[in-house]
């Protein structure tokens, strides 16, 4: 028989969809896992109960917390970035404040379907990850360099300033951490489209008073 017929090939590929789904399925159950018991004394056990799995099964996908925590920021930071590409190649040509309105939402979509893994996040300053994870210095580096490619948007576009742009995606980014913070902290009173509308208004405006009646 043909070892490369459809035949021989297609129980290989149900194997391997499987097991892509039953990590999936982990990954997923361990990021509310480690939102609701902490990245630091989340169990194994929890993690395999609310994924429907036996732990051996578990094990067999992750030795161990780390790598559970290592697989988890992988792929979520996979995500995000992937997100904000998509964002800054489908809004590409729109206004400037159109482009940056949708990139805003797009981090701010992605941190609401994944609260898990933003504490985790924030819990990682100073924690180093498995090699083929970004560390939390690089990821901010992978966002900054895609505000600084918004902002060079913007100043082509002469929505923002030339000068001092270069300092811009670094407001930029605290200023969107600081957001995120403020709800996974449970602060915000404000919707996500409130929040993001005095966000785009305060990057663009800044916080100059403007009388009531010339808004």
């Amino acid at each position: 028989m043909n070892p490369n017929s459809p035949i021989r090939r297609s129980p290989q590929r149900l194997r391997d969809r499987f097991k892509d789904e039953t990590r999936a399925a982990i990954l997923e159950a361990a990021e509310g896992v480690f939102a609701s018991d902490g990245v630091l004394t989340a169990r194994m056990e929890a993690v395999a109960s609310k994924a429907g799995v036996a732990v051996g099964t578990l094990y067999n996908h992750f030795a161990d917390r780390h790598a559970l925590v290592d697989a988890l920021m992988k792929v979520r930071q996979g995500e995000l970035l992937g997100r904000l590409d998509e964002s800054l190649e489908v809004h590409d040509g729109r206004p400037f404040v159109a482009q940056l309105d949708a990139f805003v939402a797009s981090l701010q979509e992605h941190f609401t379907a994944h609260a898990g893994f933003v504490r985790v996040l924030m819990d990682s300053d100073g924690q180093n990850f498995g090699k083929k994870v970004l560390q939390p210095h690089e990821m901010i580096a992978q966002l900054r360099d895609r505000l600084e490619l918004l902002v060079k948007r913007g100043v082509k576009s002469k929505d923002v300033r030339a000068d001092d742009a270069e300092l811009f995606a670094w407001f930029f980014f605290g200023a969107m951490r600081s957001m995120m913070a403020r709800r996974v902290k449970g602060l915000a009173t404000e919707s996500l489209a409130e929040q993001r509308a005095a966000l785009v208004r305060f990057l663009m405006q800044g916080a100059q008073y403007e009388p009531r009646g010339r808004r």
